[in-house]
């Protein structure tokens, strides 16, 4: 018969129970992926007084009864398998974030990292894993600002693990830096490329409804959504003015596609536009459209829509990027001049850089495209190419010379 342990004040001691030769009780035992681990505590039990000096806490035995409970439900595992996934969930669960927001990084990691880097230990991610993963998307053709959000949803994960002490370093940090969003992603159209494909545009059948709205978004540099949500009343035909005050999106939330009214994040998103004569026109060919065939769609209390599908709903962005995508692949299967990939978001930074080449002062720019500061403007949305660089130069050529006569003593 075995000789039952027992403590200092002849207490028998459980199994895996142990006092050091210092007087601490310890407590061992193995996490669900069999790691050995240690629980300490100056007192057996709850009755029993704290040495002198030594700080509260709780007893060796309500230490194991709550270790016996995490290990129960699954609670306590290895550091070394908790998953980049666990860390992701966790990241959207703390953090705060619009609907369409919240949807569009499910949806990134879901189809993109889940079944990739998101299963995998975070402890055996390494940075060169993630950039071998950035690395191999772009090379697929995936855009910057795409790579972008994948870092948005990496860094902020791993960072939470570099919290916790289960890694020391966050392997996301500086993997974006071969990536630049400014890049030419998203370049404007020179004016020769926005006459290439108008006239591309004035070939198909259903030419009006695209050409009206394309020119619109130049006008006016409105986002996508802004454009959608325009009703009309948010439009002036005796002032000639556009409120833009709401978008309307169309995202998938908990789980099924729908538009939804958003109000602009700040308050530099609420303007008024001028219209410029073009935009004029533009708004008096819709309204002749709209008297004879009226939107009956409300979405989120918005109705009476500018802009329509021909069943009558507001404009589906996905179906004007199918139709701006058709044109360019169509045209690029002969033109030896090939035109860039262009989306709707193109019209926005093709109508900035226009009002640049118009030399519009910087401070009615930022309030035209309802930004905060001039910064994102002057980086991603104003672009410049020789021929405005060219026109600026010559500039100079007439300068008037400084007529001040010299004084002659």
């Amino acid at each position: 018969m075995s000789k039952k342990r027992k403590d200092r004040k002849g207490r028998i001691l459980k199994d895996n129970e142990y006092q050091r030769k210092d007087g601490k009780y310890e407590f061992k035992y193995e996490d669900t992926d069999g790691e050995r681990k240690s629980k300490y505590s100056w007192r057996l039990v709850p009755t029993d007084p704290t040495p002198p000096g030594k700080r509260q806490d709780l007893s060796l035995r309500e230490k194991e009864k709550e270790i016996q409970q995490k290990l129960n439900s699954g609670l306590i595992v290895s550091p070394k398998s908790i998953t980049l996934n666990e860390f992701f969930d966790l990241h959207m669960q703390i953090r705060t974030f619009a609907d369409a927001t919240r949807e569009n990084y499910l949806y990134m990691w879901n189809h993109f990292l889940r079944d990739d880097l998101g299963k995998r230990p975070v402890t055996q991610i390494r940075k060169s894993d993630i950039l071998r993963f950035y690395a191999k998307h772009k090379e697929n053709g995936m855009a910057n600002g795409t790579i972008h959000i994948f870092q948005k949803l990496l860094r902020p994960s791993f960072q939470l693990a570099v919290d916790d002490h289960i890694i020391n370093e966050n392997p996301a940090d500086g993997c974006c830096k071969n990536y630049p969003e400014e890049d030419a992603d998203k370049p404007a159209l020179t004016e020769e490329q926005m006459e290439i494909f108008m006239n591309c545009l004035a070939k198909m059948r259903t030419k009006q409804r695209y050409d009206l709205i394309i020119r619109v978004m130049v006008g006016t540099c409105c986002r996508i959504g802004e454009i959608v949500g325009l009703t009309w009343d948010n439009v002036d035909m005796k002032e000639r003015t556009i409120t833009i005050d709401h978008s309307i999106l169309y995202r998938k939330i908990n789980g099924k596609f729908k538009f939804y009214a958003k109000e602009p994040k700040t308050k530099k998103g609420i303007r008024v536009i001028p219209m410029t004569d073009d935009v004029y026109e533009c708004m008096k060919e819709l309204r002749k459209e709209r008297l004879k065939r009226p939107s009956t769609v409300e979405v989120d209390g918005y109705k009476n829509f500018v802009f329509t599908s021909i069943s009558g709903k507001p404009l589906y962005p996905i179906n004007l990027n199918k139709i701006l995508y058709r044109i360019v692949r169509e045209y690029n299967e002969t033109a030896e001049e090939k035109l860039p990939r262009i989306s709707n978001h193109i019209f926005r930074h093709t109508g900035c850089t226009r009002m640049g080449e118009a030399e519009v002062d910087l401070s009615s720019m930022v309030y035209i495209m309802g930004h905060a500061d001039a910064k994102r403007i002057q980086k991603t949305y104003d672009h410049v190419n020789l021929k405005r660089v060219r026109n600026q130069m010559q500039k100079l050529n007439h300068k008037k010379p400084d007529d001040k006569e010299e004084k002659t003593g």
